[in-house]
């Protein structure tokens, strides 16, 4: 199941509308909708305010375990702790951004890394394991 499909299966348990939900969120009715068809990927603060307000882990939102990506989660947090702090280099040339520039990158390589996540498990799950709407 997607986290579009979870978060939709989610909202309807507790009887909310997308608006309601995108009220208790502080996003708008459209954001909801994005999400829950998969248009979107959530944000890491958006992410964390589902967790909270539904009570559940990020394991039983995206039917991802943390460990199996900790590999890459070490090497996007070291990719990003070079970003922060201006080390990145670009064939030998250090490069030089603006915070504006590196903010939009750091948030750019979360989000990619959220969507090939998700992608790879649609990918990678066998049809008999997937949710009715994945299959």
């Amino acid at each position: 199941m997607s986290i579009g499909a979870r978060l939709k299966e989610l909202r309807l348990e507790r009887g909310l509308t997308q608006a309601e939900l995108a009220k208790i969120l502080h996003l708008t009715p459209k954001a909801i909708s994005f999400y829950e068809l998969d248009q979107r990927v959530p944000t890491k603060d958006v992410m964390d305010a589902i967790l909270k307000y539904f009570s559940i882990s990020y394991e039983q939102l995206t039917g991802l375990s943390e460990d199996e990506d900790m590999d890459i989660h070490h090497a996007m947090s070291e990719l990003i702790k070079k970003i922060e702090h201006d080390a990145l280099s670009f064939d030998g040339e250090k490069m030089d951004m603006d915070l504006e520039t590196r903010e939009l990158l750091i948030n750019s390589l979360e989000n990619s890394h959220r969507l090939a996540r998700m992608i790879a498990r649609r990918k990678y799950t066998p049809k008999k394991y997937r949710g009715d709407d994945d299959k």
